[in-house]
Formats: structure tokens, C-alpha cells, sequence
């Protein structure tokens, strides 16, 4: 049976939850990253979230309790878009800034 040494960046590379993680850790403090650690879990949760405040609502009896549970659910199912669409921007960001600089382009051309 043969073995092969898989280094622990070659699995970084592959999971997407450990991708993540490295490109928030790698720059700490910064707004992208911020955001990127905001967004995509509040992305999440939201409609979760959402989903538990249309509940109580719905076994609340007292009418303008229900109807405040009901606005603030549907304002947590707004921002679940928006929120996710923020953090994979946010992730885009930290993943271009990471990336190695391009070759520079040999121009074959000659001017006369």
C-alpha cells in the first residue's frame, strides 16, 4: 500500500471553511475582514433567526407584540442577502490581496 505526504497547505487549499479562516486570520484589524467575519455567519443565522421570531409570533395572543415579532422577522429575512453578498465581497477582497503578484507580460512587439 503507498502513502503519500499531503502537505497542510495543499489541504488548506481544499477546504473552503480552513480557506476562510486563514485569509480573516491573515489580516486581523482590517474592514475586509471584518466584514467577511460579520457577514457571512450573520448571513446565516438571519433567516434562522427569521424563522424563530415568526414563530413566537405566531403563538403570541397579544396582537401588537405579534405584529412587532412579525416586522422584526421580516426585516431578518431582508438582510440575509445582503449580509451574505457583503461577506463573500469582503472574502473576494482578502483573497485578491493574498494572491501573488502576476508575471510580468513580455511585449513581442518592436516599435520602429
Amino acid at each position: 500500500m503507498k502513502m503519500y505526504y499531503v502537505s497542510r497547505q495543499d489541504r488548506v487549499a481544499d477546504d473552503l471553511y480552513q480557506r476562510a479562516y486563514v485569509l480573516i486570520k491573515g489580516s486581523p484589524g482590517t474592514w475586509t475582514a471584518f466584514g467577511a467575519a460579520f457577514g457571512l455567519p450573520a448571513g446565516l443565522f438571519c433567516p434562522v433567526i427569521g424563522a424563530l421570531l415568526t414563530v413566537t409570533a405566531w403563538s403570541v395572543k397579544l396582537h401588537a407584540f405579534s405584529s412587532v415579532l412579525n416586522v422584526l422577522s421580516l426585516i431578518s429575512f431582508m438582510f440575509t442577502m445582503p449580509l451574505l453578498a457583503l461577506g463573500a465581497h469582503c472574502l473576494d477582497l482578502l483573497e485578491g490581496k493574498s494572491l501573488p503578484p502576476p508575471p510580468p507580460s513580455r511585449c513581442t512587439t518592436t516599435l520602429p
